[in-house]
């Protein structure tokens, strides 16, 4: 049994820990964004922020792989100064992260995708949240 977990690079900036294939997680996440980066099929979105935690789960599994994200920005036709996703994007394999990757040509570091196995998810609780 597999699954996939968006992690947005803000969020591990923030208050994430660096992880690696074969690492066992037990991460906070949701189900619904605004976004699914390419139209990649995305299950879960990483959440360390959100103080909702009726709609939060929380997912423990092992990191089978990492892929890191990289999106091109383009002016908004509404807005110049609102820049706003595009098609392109790289996506490239990694063994592990740090949490401060750099921007590949020019295209911006977004997030990770993250493959996780043998994963169980639950209803989180109040307690399970500790950042709000």
């Amino acid at each position: 049994m597999e699954c996939t977990i968006f992690y947005e690079s803000w969020q591990m900036q923030c208050c994430g820990t660096e992880f690696k294939i074969g690492d066992v997680i037990e991460w906070i996440v949701c189900t619904s964004e605004n976004f699914t980066p390419a139209n990649i099929n995305i299950d879960y979105f990483y959440e360390a922020h959100s103080n909702k935690w009726k709609t939060l789960f929380v997912l423990s599994g092992t990191i089978s792989e990492i892929q890191l994200f990289y999106q091109k920005y383009i002016p908004s036709p509404n807005n110049k100064r609102f820049l706003i996703p595009s098609h392109q994007f790289i996506i490239e394999n990694v063994e592990n992260i740090d949490g401060w990757e750099e921007n590949k040509n020019d295209m911006e570091f977004s997030g990770y995708i993250v493959k996780i196995n043998n994963y169980s998810v639950r209803n989180a609780k109040k307690q399970d949240i500790t950042y709000i």
